[in-house]
């Protein structure tokens, strides 16, 4: 590929990837050169000597390796980089272009569409490729543990999963903080709430920053538990940003449903440490370009997984100490035997579940499988024996049930041989002995939850 621009938010790897590729570049003894943009500085004369020397083809190279990295980072301080770029691409000749091989790393947000454009009028459109960078997987997870020297990185890995921290595990930057935390404190937060807190404030440190020290714009940037707090709003309104919009995740056509951002610029959110939070469209504009959210299309954006969104809908039902007769109204659906949390709801349920007693309580009567979503390490035995209880009765009057066998451990308490025992008997129907894979419907997302 000629032209290979590698997206992703920060902490994702790019710059990694771009040193590994140079090595190996330098190993097979290619020519190649890279640059890191962000030491472009902010003067423009002395950033087109310094790309200038960049692109200038060495005697003899007939195809040579131009890795520009961090181009974010050289936006903050010098906005008309990109098109210096281009001016460089446009002043070479048509054998040196044909001879260049160019790599561009840039945070998906401040990726410049009119760039991309630009390389699809100097190269043929299959010769440009915009890839991104994919979550880690679960060796990547393990190979990381045994990076920073944890004598066990399947146990590590073993805590992630039955904590229901998966999530977080597949963003480096979280994931590294997972880390310091184990390393740290030989085991990982004490409940997932604390886990999903500080991962969401890492997350939203990462919010764009000028690197000029007195740059005005560099003195309105919010801080970092302000912007933890203005994550709450974009999600309980709905789940997209578009041009300075909120729009309903559902929303077939533009402009409908949709909500301006600036309407959500007013009033305070309730801080964490007490104090209300302004909220003005700074922030919001500025949480558009955090970590927490990635782009889906031009002014778009999406929580980066869907499981910070759910856990930041239930802080701020908790925060805001929404009326228990509005939350079951957005919460649930249907009556009697039918009542049962709304399917896109389940994960905010399970989380205010851990928060508010009387969710615990309806969910216990009416939608037990939702418990299994939640943190029921930190409810006490009595707790989980009712839902044990609850469950079982579920089963009996409901053979199309199937529970996740991969939450079943949560239900654990010292008496459950006892309960369960009963049941261990030829007579007792087949769906309570075998209980069956995930309930349809339920995704395995949730059930990692």
């Amino acid at each position: 590929m000629r032209v290979l621009v590698l997206r992703g938010e920060w902490g994702i790897g790019k710059s990694y990837a771009f040193e590994q590729e140079y090595r190996d570049l330098e190993t097979a003894g290619l020519p190649a050169q890279r640059f890191d943009l962000g030491k472009c500085g902010t003067d423009a004369t002395r950033a087109e000597v310094k790309l200038g020397a960049v692109f200038h083809a060495p005697v003899g190279a007939a195809e040579r390796y131009v890795l520009l990295d961090g181009l974010d980072e050289g936006l903050d301080s010098l906005p008309e980089l990109d098109p210096l770029i281009i001016e460089q691409l446009d002043g070479l000749e048509d054998e040196a272009r044909r001879g260049l091989r160019l790599r561009i790393s840039c945070r998906t947000a401040r990726w410049p569409a009119g760039l991309e454009t630009e390389l699809g009028r100097l190269w043929p459109e299959d010769r440009v490729a915009v890839v991104g960078l994919a979550p880690l997987s679960r060796d990547d997870v393990t190979l990381a543990a045994r990076t920073v020297g944890l004598q066990d990185p399947a146990a590590f890995s073993s805590v992630v999963q039955q904590r229901g921290l998966v999530a977080m595990a597949t963003h480096p930057m979280t994931l590294r903080q997972m880390l310091t935390s184990y390393t740290t404190r030989g085991t990982l937060p004490v409940t997932a709430a604390e886990a999903y807190r500080e991962a969401c404030l890492h997350l939203c440190k990462e919010a764009r920053r000028p690197k000029r020290q007195n740059c005005a714009a560099l003195k309105r940037q919010p801080s970092v538990c302000s912007l933890s707090r203005h994550e709450l709003r974009p999600r309980c309104s709905s789940a997209r940003i578009r041009r300075w919009r909120i729009e309903a995740p559902e929303s077939g056509e533009p402009g409908v449903d949709e909500l301006e951002l600036s309407r959500l610029a007013s009033g305070d959110e309730p801080g964490h440490l007490g104090a209300p939070v302004p909220c003005t469209m700074n922030e919001l504009s500025q949480l558009t370009e955090s970590s927490l959210l990635v782009p889906v299309g031009d002014y778009r954006w999406a929580f980066a997984h869907k499981s910070y969104q759910e856990f930041l809908a239930a802080e701020f039902l908790r925060g805001r100490d929404i009326q228990t007769a509005l939350e079951r109204e957005l919460l649930w659906i249907g009556d009697g035997s039918s009542r049962h949390i709304l399917p896109a709801h389940q994960e905010v349920a399970a989380w205010r579940s851990e928060t508010n007693p009387t969710v615990f309580e309806d969910l216990l009567r009416d939608d037990p499988l939702i418990l299994l979503l939640a943190d029921l390490d930190r409810r006490t035995d009595r707790d989980r024996a009712r839902v044990v209880d609850a469950l079982l009765t579920l089963l009996k009057s409901d053979d199309t049930v199937r529970l996740d066998n991969t939450t079943l451990h949560r239900l654990d308490h010292p008496q459950i041989a006892a309960q369960l025992r009963p049941y261990l008997k030829a007579t007792t129907e087949v769906n309570l002995l075998r209980c069956g894979p995930h309930r349809p419907g339920m995704s395995p997302a949730r059930a990692q939850r």
